[in-house]
């Protein structure tokens, strides 16, 4: 059984107890989220806004894509990659 990207994600964000852990020094923690596909974060987004803005993590969202099965919008193309 497959699961959802966002149903995923919702499962490891309560694994991980909610509020933000002791860092033990001044340092936020942080939060790293990482996503294969163009618009992915558009999902992930919403389930760790509140650990983003309400708790005070340093939040990077990156996005890491070739764009092979994509078209380029880009009005003088998008060649070399």
């Amino acid at each position: 059984m497959t699961r959802a990207p966002a149903a995923v994600l919702a499962a490891g964000i309560a694994a991980c107890g909610g509020g933000a852990p002791d860092t033990g020094g001044d340092a936020p923690p942080r939060l790293l989220w990482v996503g294969a596909h163009p618009d992915d974060e558009v999902y992930a987004a919403p389930l760790i806004a509140d650990l983003c803005l309400d708790e005070g993590y340093a939040c990077t969202l990156a996005v890491v894509t070739r764009g092979e099965s994509g078209s380029c919008g880009l009005p003088d193309g998008c060649e070399p990659d």
